[in-house]
């Protein structure tokens, strides 16, 4: 009985340094330029003629498990504010509106990794996010004035209520990350994610508030991203 609880003692404790040999979590923080995509209109009260993409910050939480020494599973939440600015069709005398709107998510991945190479590695990373929208929605535009006396006028409302609270996305990546030390390294990738479902709910909107009517049919966030992180091994 000693003997037989011993051994199963034994295999636990192994089983238990196995799996913290191939743990590792970390912390990332970059830069996101996003963009919304697809097929959509806005009316106000001139038709919408160019979408911008727009810079923010991106940070997070990573937790990363090595099946093998090169094929790992990540699992990611990260906090991420997704932006686009816009020109709407210019008047005669060259007036125009120019408008903006923020998002900020929360986006979870799960990403396959596979990595080659020794201290210095080089790797690549797919697969699915999940992303929550969280809050924002905030729209302002100003419509710069083509007509004496040349006054410029500022319109906002939200607009969170337009789009949809989960969407399900694609994540892909490449980058390098550098061993500092025995249990230490730190990360920099590029990577872009797309949105797979609608990121607005398709419909169409009309209101005095809006100035004119917005309508969605289709619409998908395209984001590039510049990420750095650390991370730390358990032994």
């Amino acid at each position: 009985m000693k003997k037989t609880i011993s051994i199963i003692t034994l295999i636990l404790h192994l089983s238990i340094i196995s799996f913290a040999q191939t743990l590792s979590v970390g912390v990332n923080y970059g830069y996101n330029l996003s963009q919304l995509t697809g097929d959509y209109r806005i009316q106000e009260p001139r038709d919408f003629i160019k979408n911008n993409p727009i810079s923010n910050y991106t940070y997070g939480v990573v937790v990363n498990y090595h099946f093998k020494s090169k094929l790992s599973l990540q699992g990611e939440i990260n906090y991420k504010t997704k932006s686009h600015d816009f020109r709407m069709a210019d008047g005669v005398m060259g007036g125009g509106i120019v408008g903006r709107v923020d998002f900020n998510y929360l986006e979870i991945p799960l990403l396959m990794k596979y990595s080659f190479g020794n201290r210095l590695k080089l790797f690549v990373n797919t697969g699915p996010s999940v992303n929550i929208l969280l809050s924002g929605g905030n729209y302002y535009d100003i419509t710069f004035s083509d007509n004496p006396p040349f006054q410029d006028q500022y319109h906002s409302l939200n607009i969170l209520s337009d789009f949809n609270t989960i969407t399900i996305g694609i994540v892909g990546g490449i980058g390098i990350s550098y061993n500092v030390i025995s249990n230490i390294n730190l990360h920099a990738q590029i990577r872009t994610s797309y949105d797979l479902t609608n990121a607005a709910k398709v419909a169409s909107y009309s209101d005095p508030n809006r100035g004119g009517t917005w309508s969605y049919n289709t619409t998908h966030f395209l984001d590039y991203v510049m990420q750095f992180g650390l991370s730390y091994t358990f032994y």
